[in-house]
């Protein structure tokens, strides 16, 4: 796991199991946190929202994953992280990762950040294992614990996870034309398909970090 991504989520900007009416109070109290932790401003919560009804459901990566983001505006003060954990999953209207039960507020003081805090969180969403702690951890502290690597797996968790996985990161592009980097796990679902179709110009890009570009991918012109 990554101590860097356990730097950006404060103890104040985490929420386990919260009660959440639809995906725009999940993503309201998301922004909420990120304003308490001092990361961004109110209106930032309200470019999360505008973001997800103009692209629509791009935000939910993987099944019960959403990643509240939007370009970066003068009221981000830091990059950071929001952590919220819900009791009850919400439809957030994607056809195959619907219903989300974790959604994850990013805010980047510009692109490059951006990308550099969802290449962290890529790791995060490879490991079973952590992932299936993550959702049982009972306090921030556990949480954290898990995202900076200071809790050994252990039991059912750690058989989830002890598989060796092919990954690969993925930077496409956003619905609101940020840079995403994004695991792609060949021995669990074959390509792991994160559904950012609605990349801008109505195309996803694709640049495979760390192997080089595969046969059929490219980046977006304006991250190249």
């Amino acid at each position: 796991m990554s101590s860097a991504l356990a730097d950006m989520l404060a103890d104040e900007a985490i929420l386990l199991d919260a009660s959440a009416a639809d995906w725009r109070d999940a993503i309201r109290q998301a922004g909420a946190l990120l304003d308490r932790s001092g990361v961004a401003g109110e209106d930032y919560t309200r470019a999360m929202i505008d973001s997800a009804e103009e692209h629509g459901p791009y935000i939910v990566l993987t099944p019960g994953f959403a990643l509240a983001h939007a370009r970066p505006i003068e009221s981000v003060r830091r990059t950071g992280l929001s952590w919220v954990r819900l009791s009850e999953p919400v439809e957030f209207g994607h056809a195959e990762n619907d219903p989300v039960s974790l959604v994850v507020g990013l805010a980047a003081v510009d692109d490059s950040s951006h990308t550099s805090a969802m290449a962290e969180l890529a790791g995060v969403l490879a490991d079973e294992s952590a992932m299936a702690r993550l959702q049982s951890a009972q306090t921030p502290a556990q949480l954290k614990a898990v995202l900076s690597g200071d809790e050994a797996p252990s039991g059912a968790a750690y058989a989830a996870g002890s598989r060796s996985v092919d990954q690969h990161l993925i930077l496409t592009v956003c619905g609101n034309g940020l840079g995403t980097s994004l695991p792609e796990e060949h021995s669990r679902r074959g390509a792991l398909d994160v559904g950012l179709g609605q990349a801008r110009h109505g195309r996803s890009y694709r640049h495979h970090l760390g192997s080089g570009p595969r046969e059929g991918s490219c980046c977006h012109p304006d991250l190249r």
